[in-house]
């Protein structure tokens, strides 16, 4: 490539500015607030859960050295939204 060449698109690279850039921008700001947001979720979560007393944790089958696996991969919000285990739940079996 030689000096002041990009891979921009023509009407990007024309005047370093464009509908493009603006677009790729503001993507990239929502794609970071969304991943943001995610992770205060996780930290939020974490902490309450860590809150929890050891009979709170048995009480709804997690242990301490579990916390951080659950939350970071959303295990605890699918079994939160999952009928059937709110049903299994509700009939004590776990």
């Amino acid at each position: 490539m030689r000096t002041g060449q990009t891979n921009l698109p023509p009407e990007v690279a024309r005047d370093g500015a464009g509908p493009g850039l603006d677009r790729a921008i503001a993507s990239l700001l929502e794609r970071s607030w969304r991943t943001f947001v995610q992770w205060r979720h996780q930290q939020s979560l974490q902490a309450t859960l860590h809150g929890l007393s050891e009979r709170e944790l048995t009480d709804i089958g997690v242990t301490r050295g579990e916390i951080e696996y659950l939350t970071r991969r959303g295990t605890i919000d699918t079994l939160r939204d999952n009928k059937a285990y709110l049903w299994i739940l509700s009939r004590g079996v776990m």
